[in-house]
């Protein structure tokens, strides 16, 4: 079905909302939901969304983008939102950098047409499409006459293709553009492309972006600066980009000094300013607190009457970017749909019978020594009662309780906060989480929410965000419902890591495949939330650039394989899972630690073998940040492959690949060398060595019958034989991944397989930091390896090296953990 006959669906139905007050939510091109993102920093900067497979087929466009952005406009809709700003950057990022890639708006064109296509499949639609446009860099890259020249052809594209679009709004029967740092062009680009589109034909109803950081920080600007800007545009508005009340202040003050300069004369409002100040690692975060700063922000938003509402509506302002959407669970569309009553004539739906629809808000992570705050807000709705007790109670991660009080008689016809502050100091040695559960009391109704997040007890240093949860207790599952989480077979904390995660989910209350699961460590995505009979949701790999994302039947699946290196100091990382059963309701997983069986001053290297980035050199990272192996600078692809989880990766060695991590990555004394790794062919009678040393303190190979050895050299050296070798009993099974580990106390040299000791020998081992490689003997020690000495063909995963000799339980045990990861 081609965009026109979408559009003539929707015109009578748009048509009913002619000239209604325009509340935008701006849609941030950035976060398209049917595409990854890059690298390693994704999944701090993307919303997860609910992506299902439709089975329909569209005009060359993906069923999950018609989904997804179908899900985007009927949130909105229902909460009173009756704009969407399609912002699609206006330009191609990549010419940039990259000249030659051309800067073209297929992005932005491409968004409007999924918008468009969702919006037709919408019954009663009424929300509409307006663009908001970002130039600058382009402009910038190019220059004055050729931007004011391509942004004019690309207007004229986009007319082309929406201008006669019932779903573009319009006002006064002009479409709407919105703009986006329009203060940073001359006047006179404006001026030139204004001139150059109403010669064209296009009667555009430009909004200017006033922005900078003054009005950001302010709410204030200066007038004779942006006069000529003021004079030229129809409307104006201050995105505001650092999240400080007084950016509310701008509206007023735009009125009364613009007064009679033409944008002044329709001014709109950023009811949830910007996102800049609100990236997770930005130090110099600005605390909301809790509710309490969009209630402030609209307080002061009110008073100036604007022509317009808008706001970033796909951000993650309030730390659940594990959920889904704008906020299918966050509270911000629930809250600010009871301010668009009286902006624009929205109707709340009734409450159910019984329901008391209130937000609880606190932050998400903690450092020892900070107080945890939890504030209770009504959401008042026709069919509620009046007066609710409200029972909070804070409990350990085994169950103690830690504090609890009760909040009587609270008022819930008001949209007015019920605070306890400084309910509890956290203590992370006393527990690493703080397990929150609320009791609503109205009249002889009472109702329990137990499924709410866990606060996280983070290390004092660490790079953890200062976001709030602000969850509507409506939305929860009741005690009949739960998921359990369990990392590296254990569901209490804090669980030992390897370097390897492997998680796994059960759910009580639901057939388990019928019940939507996201995955997320450090409260950050890490699997979209899907069906577990759908793959394709994990987010994008380290490695990789941005891939479309494509959903696809599975057999269903509740484990994640998480092998990135943690995005913390001490390399401790706590998961939670969401699930969203049938009827919509949802349930967090209790939060579990995992930590790092190695303590920092006993682990030399470890490397998992699998992408570490995006950026060149290549590189695989060790976990101590010591000893990175970098490729030779001819490599041009890293030779990893999939393994029997969709998300996981491994290096795969066909004998002519030999890494050489610094000699210094082996300590002297005792150490412990442990391998995870597979052959993938039967033995063939060659050696194969998976790591070799010039000086043997850590040599560990395959035998041409399929058997390990284990070599370190004597103190007294006697030529030719200068090893003691130890040689397992045991033969590998090809296609098979095998845990093998070596450790030499001073003493004795042992080797394990699987967890099971194979052999050892005395052994007064020499000390020794010439050449370490992974993957073979180079051809120049051929002499030194032995005779038959050869290159490892097979796959590897892991490969740690620790200063100090594992006991054979702490073999055991690590082997047991590598066992769960389910290769």
């Amino acid at each position: 079905m081609k965009i026109g006959r979408f559009c003539f669906l929707l015109f009578p139905l748009l048509l009913a909302a002619a000239e209604e007050k325009m509340t935008v939510a701006t849609y941030m091109g950035w976060y398209v939901p049917y595409h990854s993102g890059a690298g390693t920093v994704t999944p701090r900067d993307f919303s997860v969304l609910p992506l299902r497979m439709t089975g329909r087929t569209y005009d060359g466009i993906p069923e999950l983008a018609v989904a997804a952005h179908r899900a985007e406009l009927e949130l909105l809709q229902k909460h009173g939102w009756n704009t969407v700003g399609v912002d699609g950057l206006f330009y191609n990022h990549a010419a940039l950098g990259n000249p030659a890639a051309g800067h073209r708006i297929d992005r932005q064109l491409q968004l409007m047409r999924y918008m468009t296509v969702a919006a037709s499949e919408i019954p009663e639609c009424r929300i509409r499409m307006i663009p908001f446009l970002e130039f600058i860099a382009a402009y910038r890259q190019m220059g004055h006459e050729k931007a004011v020249a391509f942004f004019c052809d690309n207007i004229d594209l986009m007319m082309k293709e929406f201008g006669n679009s019932p779903f573009w709004r319009r006002i006064g029967g002009r479409p709407v553009i919105l703009l986006y740092s329009t203060h940073e062009f001359p006047v006179e680009f404006w001026r030139e492309a204004i001139a150059r589109t109403q010669a064209a034909g296009h009667d555009i109803f430009w909004i200017m972006e006033l922005g900078g950081l003054r009005p950001a920080l302010t709410g204030d600007f200066d007038l004779e600066k942006y006069r000529p800007y003021l004079e030229l545009f129809d409307g104006v508005f201050n995105f505001g980009c650092s999240g400080l009340e007084e950016a509310a202040t701008f509206p007023g003050k735009m009125q009364r000094l613009g007064a009679g300069l033409k944008a002044a004369g329709y001014v709109g409002a950023t009811l949830w300013p910007g996102y800049l100040s609100d990236r997770p690692y930005n130090r110099n975060f600005i605390d909301h607190d809790g509710t309490a700063f969009l209630r402030n922000v609209w307080s002061r938003t009110r008073e100036a009457s604007p022509a317009f509402l808008h706001w970033v509506a796909n951000d993650y302002k309030e730390a659940t970017t594990l959920l889904p959407s704008f906020g299918t669970l966050t509270s911000r569309l629930e809250i600010a749909e009871r301010f668009l009553t009286g902006f624009n004539g929205h109707r709340i739906a009734p409450a159910r019978e019984g329901e008391v629809q209130c937000v609880l808000s606190y932050r998400k992570a903690l450092c020892s020594g900070e107080f945890l705050t939890l504030e209770f807000l009504p959401l008042p709705a026709s069919g509620m009662a009046g007066r609710a007790d409200v029972t909070i109670r804070l409990a350990g991660e085994r169950g103690e309780t830690l504090a609890e009080r009760t909040l009587p008689e609270v008022d819930l016809t008001k949209l007015e906060a019920v605070r306890w502050d400084d309910a509890l100091r956290a203590d992370r040695s006393r527990s690493r989480v703080i397990r929150v559960s609320v009791s609503v009391s109205a009249g002889k109704e009472r109702r329990d929410y137990p499924n709410l997040p866990d606060v996280a007890v983070t290390p004092p240093v660490d790079r953890h965000d200062q976001l709030y949860y602000s969850i509507p207790l409506h939305r929860l599952a009741g005690l009949e419902r739960s998921v359990e989480l369990s990392v590296n077979g254990r569901n209490v904390n804090a669980a030992w890591h390897d370097g390897l995660r492997r998680l796994n989910w059960t759910v009580k209350g639901a057939d388990p495949a019928t019940v939507r699961f996201a995955v997320a460590g450090n409260g950050h995505p890490l699997r979209r939330m899907t069906l577990p009979g759908e793959g394709g949701g994990d987010d994008v790999l380290p490695g990789q650039n941005s891939v479309d994302m494509k959903l696809f039947k599975q057999k269903p699946d509740y484990g994640y394989l998480d092998w990135k290196l943690p995005d913390s100091v001490g390399r401790e990382i706590y998961y939670q899972v969401l699930a969203q059963f049938p009827d919509g309701s949802y349930a967090y997983s209790p939060t579990i630690w995992s930590r790092p069986f190695f303590g920092r001053d006993e682990l030399c290297a470890q490397w998992i073998f699998a992408p570490s980035g995006t950026e060149r050199p290549w590189k695989i990272a060790d976990a101590t940040g010591n000893f990175d192996i970098v490729s030779d600078p001819g490599f041009k692809r890293w030779p990893f492959i999939s393994l029997k989880r969709r998300e996981s990766r491994a290096l795969k060695f066909n004998g002519d690949l030999i890494l050489r991590p610094p000699a210094e990555a082996v300590p002297y004394g005792p150490l412990t060398l442990e391998a995870l790794f597979r052959c993938d062919s039967p033995p063939d009678g060659n050696r194969q060595y998976i790591a070799f040393q010039h000086g043997a303190q850590a040599n560990l190979l395959v035998n041409g019958d399929g058997t390990v050895s284990a070599q370190r050299m004597r103190k007294h050296r006697r030529w030719p034989d200068s090893n003691v070798t130890v040689t397992s009993k045991t033969r590998l099974t090809p296609g098979r991944f095998h845990h093998a580990a070596v450790t030499y106390d001073g003493r004795e040299l042992r080797l394990y397989l699987d967890g099971r000791l194979e052999a050892s020998a005395p052994c007064d081992g020499t000390r020794s930091n010439e050449g370490f490689f992974i993957g073979g003997v180079p051809e120049r020690l051929h002499d030194f390896a032995g005779a038959g000495s050869g290159r490892f063909r097979g796959t590897l995963l892991r490969l740690s090296i620790a200063g100090r000799a594992l006991t054979e339980s702490e073999v055991a045990r690590m082997a047991g953990r590598a066992r769960l990861i389910g290769l």
